[in-house]
């Protein structure tokens, strides 16, 4: 039975036969204009990849001939749109069976290891039925921004009382409510309108991108187990696409390095240089991808010390494109707590860690 939750269902079906377990990156997501870029590796080899696009993560079945070690976490990925390419076709051109990459050992920078994957997936599938695979268009991720406003009523921080239960929880987690009201602009929702009534009560940061106001996300105020919440601790502004925007990139562009961090907290903590994806991710969109490579020399990864898988696949993304920083901070940190309890330490860690894995940090 196709699977519709996926673009390509006949070839993530064929991947489940062949590998068993398939995972998804940017599930939905579709081809933008631009197919292909050049990716050169450090190494000196170079692949070239669809940075746009559904991804279906399998175990590399290549590794253990190449380096003796079994892949177990789906590091060979393959484009939604491998062996069928920008659109369907019968006979020759662009299949894009160079969409797939091996994150782990580059697998497939050997052209006989491609043609071996090539005949795995498609050895008893004629090119009259290939040019049938049904693959969906998906959603758009042409980066495409409008600008918004506040919820309902909202009112700055700094214009609240000092005692209001939102500046008293700001203040808990040792951020300063007029600082967040003068440079970030953050305010508590009064009144919500229907459309996004979850916004009442909440705590908006709005989300900036080239000098206009692009979305919101409202934080609970408070903390609970939020695994069993029933409310979510971050509520987004509904139709707001988050793959498309960075937190904190007005004030980061310019900077000789960027670090990249999980939340909108995060990117207060560690001030101008830092951005926030808007949660643990496992891939990157296509316009995170672009807005990263092409705005900063230097990418540091700094996600919270639970997100260590998403972490590492992070890392084998971004550098095969510029050098990357991989910080691993302690069990239970994240990088605004680490903020908190010593920030000259963290910054001590980043620089050192930088030094350590051979990348250059602005001047130095």
């Amino acid at each position: 039975m196709a699977n519709s939750a996926v673009l390509n269902p006949w070839l993530y079906e064929r991947l489940q036969r062949l590998f068993g377990s398939v995972a998804i990156a940017s599930n939905g997501v579709g081809m933008r204009g631009r197919h292909t870029a050049d990716i050169h590796h450090s190494r000196g080899t170079k692949f070239q990849m669809a940075i746009a696009g559904e991804y279906y993560r399998v175990n590399c079945p290549f590794c253990v001939k190449k380096c003796g070690r079994a892949d177990t976490r789906k590091r060979l990925w393959i484009h939604h749109r491998y062996g069928v390419g920008p659109k369907n076709q019968v006979g020759r051109g662009d299949r894009f069976y160079w969409a797939a990459h091996c994150f782990n050992e580059e697998c497939l920078t050997h052209p006989a290891t491609q043609k071996e994957l090539r005949t795995m997936i498609f050895k008893d599938i004629g090119r009259a039925a290939r040019g049938k695979i049904v693959v969906m268009p998906g959603i758009s991720d042409d980066g495409a921004l409008v600008e918004t406003t506040f919820p309902g009523t909202c009112v700055s921080l700094d214009a609240l009382p000092i005692d209001h239960h939102a500046n008293v929880y700001l203040r808990s987690r040792k951020l300063d409510p007029v600082m967040l009201a003068q440079q970030y602009k953050v305010r508590w929702c009064q009144q919500a309108p229907p459309e996004c009534a979850q916004a009442y009560n909440r705590i908006i940061f709005p989300i900036y991108m080239h000098g206009q106001m692009t979305g919101w996300q409202g934080r609970y105020i408070g903390d609970l187990d939020w695994k069993a919440a029933r409310v979510p601790k971050y509520y987004t502004q509904p139709g707001c696409h988050l793959r498309n925007m960075l937190y904190g990139f007005d004030a980061a562009r310019g900077q000789p390095f960027v670090i990249v961090v999980e939340g909108v907290t995060d990117v207060i903590a560690l001030g101008a240089g830092a951005v926030a994806t808007f949660g643990k991710k496992t891939s990157l969109s296509a316009t995170h991808y672009d807005l990263l490579v092409n705005n900063w020399p230097v990418i540091v990864l700094l996600l919270d010390a639970d997100a260590y898988e998403a972490s590492e696949l992070l890392y084998e993304q971004m550098r095969l494109a510029k050098p990357v920083v991989y910080v691993r901070l302690e069990d239970g940190l994240d990088p605004a707590t680490a903020v908190m309890q010593d920030a000259n330490a963290l910054w001590n860690t980043i620089d050192w860690t930088a030094r350590n894995q051979g990348v250059t940090l602005g001047n130095e």
